[in-house]
């Protein structure tokens, strides 16, 4: 599929899986299997570029993240191609060959998933600078694209 030419058209692509919840997959080039698994609270459309655009994947922990340690809870991916046959699955292409596979969580096919994903919702709820933590991840993630950008 074509991708869309604006922030809001590619980001409606991604509404589904930021209400109803989701787990990411990826592959590296080559590779035949889907690895790793992660529950993303949101995909979030950064920025546009030449061929593509740059998202933000938060994973669940990221509005707890204080900064520190090794495993950074928000990722931003250069996509240069969008494949979707129905409204349950979207495939990604990262610039360097990398693919992602996002999955809506159902009860029937996860119900660990949907358990986890339901009890994070009423959790960060709760959480009042939940909303100020998502713009401020977000406007840092804008500025590490616009760095990656300009790197030879």
């Amino acid at each position: 599929m074509k991708i869309p030419e604006t922030i809001p058209e590619i980001q409606a692509l991604f509404k589904p899986f930021n209400t109803q919840g989701s787990i990411l997959l990826w592959k590296d080039r080559g590779e035949r299997e889907w690895s790793t698994r992660w529950i993303i609270d949101h995909y979030k459309v950064l920025k546009l570029t030449t061929g593509g655009f740059w998202l933000g994947t938060f994973d669940l922990d990221f509005w707890k993240w204080d900064g520190q340690g090794a495993s950074l809870p928000l990722h931003f991916h250069k996509i240069v191609r969008i494949e979707q046959e129905d409204g349950w699955e979207l495939e990604l292409w990262e610039q360097g060959g990398r693919r992602f596979r996002i999955e809506m969580i159902f009860d029937v096919d996860n119900p660990d998933a949907v358990k986890v994903w339901n009890e994070y919702i009423v959790a960060r709820e709760e959480e009042i600078p939940y909303l100020e933590r998502i713009r401020e991840l977000e406007d840092k993630l804008r500025m590490l694209c616009e760095e990656e950008e300009k790197r030879p």
